[in-house]
C-alpha cells in the first residue's frame, strides 16, 4: 500500500519544520534556525533534529564529568535537577550513578546517515548523492543568481520546476542522464504530483517513502531552507523568483530517478525486504536514556555557570572612568560579535569609551558594485 497524495503533502509539511530558516546572503541576519519549532521543548528539538541530521548536540559525557570534578558544576545544583526528573528515591539514585559511569560505547549516529540513499548507492556501486547533487546545486545557483553572472539563466522568471524542465526540453542535448521522454511525461504534472508519481515508482512501503523524502529534503538542507524561506518571503530577493519547496524536492527526485533508470533500472521499485534489512543493519539512533543524562548534565552546567557569574557580578563594584578622563568615544554596531572588541579596547585603554548602537546610524542606503547588476543593502 502506497501513500496517497495528501499523506505525501503531510510528510513534507512535517519535514519542512526541521529546515533552517536561511535568508539570501544580502539579507542575512542572526535568526533562530528553527522558527517553526518555537512551541516545542528546547531539548526535545535538539533530540529530534539530532536524529534528522545525524549529529550529537552535546559533547561526550566525560566532558561534563571533568567539569564536575573541576568544581565547575555545582553538586547541589546537579542534585536539584536530578530531583526534577526522578519519580522516586530509587530512580534518583540510579540517575546519579548513571551520570558518573563511564560510557565507552555511546551511540553517535553515522555522519550524513541517509539509509535509503545509502542502499541505492551500494546497489549502483557509486554514490547517488555525488551523481545527483552537482547537477542540482549548479542549477539552483544559476536560477537564484542575483546579478553575479554575465548573463541570466534562460526561463528564470518561470517557476523553479518549469525552468528546470524547459531548459532540458529546449536544449538539443539535455543534462545527462535526463531523457526528454521522461521530462515530457512529467511536464504536464505540477510539482507535488511529480513527487507523488516518482515516489510510488521508486518505493512501495509508506514508511520508507517518508524516510526517503526526509533524506531528499535534508540532504541539501541549506538550499532547502533558503527555498522554504523565499517561498514565504519572496521580497527577500531583489530579482524575484517563483520557488516552492515542492519544486526543489521534485527536481531532486527527477534527477535521482533518471540516474537509477540509466544505471540500474531493475532496482526499481526498491525491494522492501532488502531495504528493511539494510536499514536495520546501518541505522543508528540516539538512545533516549542517554539523551536524558546529557540533558541533566547540560542544565546543571548552564545553571552552575549562571549562578557563578551572577555571584561575581553582585560582588563586583566597577570604578568607571570619569567623563573628563575620556579621550575618545567609538560607536559600534550593537551586533553581539562586536562586544569582544569593545571590551578589549576599554580594558587596555581606560581613556576609550565605546557604545553599541542599534540600526544603521540613520543611513538607509544601497550599494552597487561596478561588477554587479543589482544594488544591495548596506545599512
Amino acid at each position: 500500500m502506497t501513500a496517497n497524495i495528501n499523506q505525501t503533502q503531510e510528510i513534507i509539511a512535517k519535514i519542512s519544520k526541521y529546515l533552517p530558516n536561511i535568508r539570501p546572503l544580502q539579507n542575512f541576519l542572526h535568526l533562530n534556525m528553527y522558527p517553526d519549532l518555537l512551541d516545542h521543548d528546547f531539548f526535545e528539538v535538539l533530540f529530534s533534529t539530532a536524529n534528522y541530521y545525524a549529529n550529537v548536540p552535546f559533547p561526550e559525557i566525560g566532558f561534563y564529568q571533568k567539569k564536575f570534578h573541576a568544581n565547575e558544576i555545582d553538586r547541589t545544583i546537579l542534585e536539584s535537577i536530578i530531583d526534577q526528573y526522578a519519580n522516586s528515591p530509587e530512580e534518583n539514585t540510579q540517575l546519579l550513578n548513571n551520570l558518573f559511569r563511564e560510557i565507552k560505547s555511546f551511540h553517535i549516529p553515522e555522519k550524513g546517515h541517509r539509509p535509503i540513499h545509502r542502499f541505492i548507492s551500494e546497489e549502483l556501486g557509486q554514490s547517488i548523492n555525488e551523481l545527483s547533487e552537482p547537477i542540482i546545486i549548479r542549477f539552483l545557483a544559476g536560477y537564484f543568481d542575483q546579478g553575479l553572472s554575465h548573463w541570466n539563466m534562460p526561463e528564470n522568471q518561470k517557476t523553479m520546476l518549469e525552468c528546470f524542465l524547459q531548459l532540458n526540453l529546449q536544449s538539443w542535448i539535455p543534462i545527462y542522464p535526463l531523457r526528454k521522454k521522461l521530462l515530457r511525461e512529467l511536464a504536464s504534472l505540477d510539482s507535488i504530483n511529480i513527487i507523488h508519481t516518482l515516489l510510488n515508482k521508486m518505493i512501495t512501503d509508506p514508511k520508507q517513502q517518508e524516510i526517503y523524502l526526509e533524506s531528499c529534503v535534508t540532504g541539501l538542507k541549506g538550499w532547502a531552507g533558503m527555498i522554504k524561506t523565499l517561498q514565504n518571503n519572496p521580497s527577500l530577493l531583489i530579482d524575484k523568483r517563483q520557488c516552492h519547496l515542492y519544486d526543489f524536492i521534485a527536481i531532486r527526485m527527477i534527477v535521482e530517478y533518471a540516474w537509477i533508470i540509466c544505471l540500474k533500472p531493475a532496482l526499481l521499485p526498491l525491494k522492501t525486504e532488502l531495504v528493511s534489512l539494510f536499514m536495520l543493519d546501518k541505522q543508528v539512533t540516539l538512545n533516549q536514556q542517554e539523551f536524558l543524562l546529557f540533558k541533566i548534565w547540560q542544565e546543571a552546567y548552564e545553571k552552575s555557570l549562571m549562578m557563578r557569574t551572577l555571584t561575581q557580578l553582585a560582588s563586583h563594584h566597577p570604578n568607571p572612568s570619569k567623563p573628563k578622563d575620556i579621550e575618545s568615544q567609538i560607536l559600534f554596531c550593537i551586533d553581539d560579535r562586536e562586544c569582544l572588541l569593545r571590551r578589549q579596547l576599554e580594558t587596555v585603554d581606560k581613556t576609550v569609551q565605546t557604545f553599541g548602537t542599534p540600526g544603521h546610524f540613520g543611513l538607509d542606503f544601497m550599494y552597487k558594485d561596478s561588477h554587479f547588476s543589482y544594488p544591495v543593502k548596506s545599512c
